[in-house]
């Protein structure tokens, strides 16, 4: 029933899109160290820009400061007023006075925006951003190359993007190459090289890599099994923002994987993960919902299945279909069980094939 829990979830994607949100929060935090020759001295917003109306910023931008489009292009992309195709169309304007951060975000409203993909064009924007030395952009055209997304994937291509990003100072870059040694994708398998590359990258904090880590620790993958240091590394991940290192925490609190057993921080780190739309983290907090001493509440984790299960998460599907042929938090209905257990095997979950 827990399998779902303990899926190694790593960085090559089940779908071209898995590991594209991340770069918006890496390109759009980074400085404009690394933008092209035209961008002007580096960092920082314009001086008052903070202060300054969008208006002003967008005016600034027409007139060519780069950094304004930037500027503005975020603020559009905050809520109130969330408008897309503004921010879009300034991320665009950036890139064309060869601003470097202006290109990859570009690149990402292309691949992040639904309605609006366009992965061929994205690559060839990531590539410009990547050519002119902004590190974060390297590492996202390497996940276009992984998945195939607009462009022939080639694992050896993206890892040698990987490998310039991560020289370059992005630890997201470092991570997925981790990840590529560690499964043998494209390089061959060296875990020792994985490590020192999730290592780098935790520590420039870039926090998936401290649950990829963790996850190693956890499995005894070229290290010596370590629970306890596992439950440490997916707290620091999940602190910093990484929702599979809190559903992994969560998992951890559940099982006393490392930790002492406690359900209520079991449910709190799983809850972090589920809400934020990490969805093997709602699987989990069914689990914890089932299973949890003091908390069992069967129709609660049928909830949570069901919301894991229709987002495509096939351990969901299955642990449904068991509640509902036992009847428990759900009534009992065998033709349910029946398409859940087709839903789960569809989604590659083997257990479901043979019920």
């Amino acid at each position: 029933m827990f399998a779902g829990a303990a899926r190694y979830h790593r960085m090559v994607p089940r779908s071209s899109l898995a590991l594209i949100s991340p770069f918006w929060l890496a390109i759009a935090a980074c400085s404009h160290a690394a933008s092209g020759p035209a961008s002007g001295p580096a960092p920082g917003p314009a001086p008052g820009a903070a202060a300054a109306p969008v208006q002003a910023d967008e005016r600034a931008c027409e007139a060519g400061d780069a950094r304004r489009c930037i500027a503005a292009g975020k603020r559009f992309l905050e809520k109130p007023g969330r408008d897309v195709d503004r921010a879009g169309r300034l991320f665009t304007r950036a890139c064309e006075l060869r601003d470097m951060q202006g290109c990859g975000l570009a690149a990402t409203q292309l691949v992040d925006v639904p309605g609006r993909e366009d992965y061929a064009r994205a690559a060839a924007l990531f590539a410009r951003a990547c050519d002119g030395n902004h590190a974060e952009s390297c590492g996202a055209l390497a996940t276009l190359y992984r998945g195939g997304a607009g462009v022939e994937q080639d694992h050896v291509k993206a890892n040698a993007l990987d490998d310039k990003a991560c020289a370059a100072g992005a630890g997201l870059g470092c991570s997925d190459l981790g990840v590529a040694y560690d499964m043998g994708a494209g390089v061959g398998v060296d875990h020792a090289r994985a490590r020192a590359l999730f290592e780098k990258a935790c520590s420039m904090k870039y926090f998936a890599a401290c649950t990829n880590l963790g996850f190693n620790y956890a499995s005894g993958i070229g290290v010596p099994q370590d629970l306890e240091r596992a439950a440490g590394l997916y707290e620091v991940g999940c602190k910093g923002g990484d929702l599979r290192g809190c559903t992994k925490l969560g998992a951890a609190y559940l099982q006393g994987a490392g930790v002492r057993q406690d359900s209520q921080l079991a449910v709190k780190h799983a809850t972090t993960a589920c809400d934020g739309g990490y969805m093997e983290g709602c699987v989990v907090l069914g689990v914890v919902y089932q299973t949890a001493p003091g908390i069992n509440d069967p129709s609660k984790a049928a909830v949570y299945y069901d919301k894991g299960c229709k987002a495509g998460e096939g351990i969901g599907c299955l642990n449904l279909a068991l509640l509902y042929r036992d009847g428990s938090g759900v009534p009992a209905d065998r033709q349910k069980v029946m398409e859940l257990l087709a839903r789960a095997c569809k989604l590659g979950q083997a257990d479901a094939c043979v019920q």
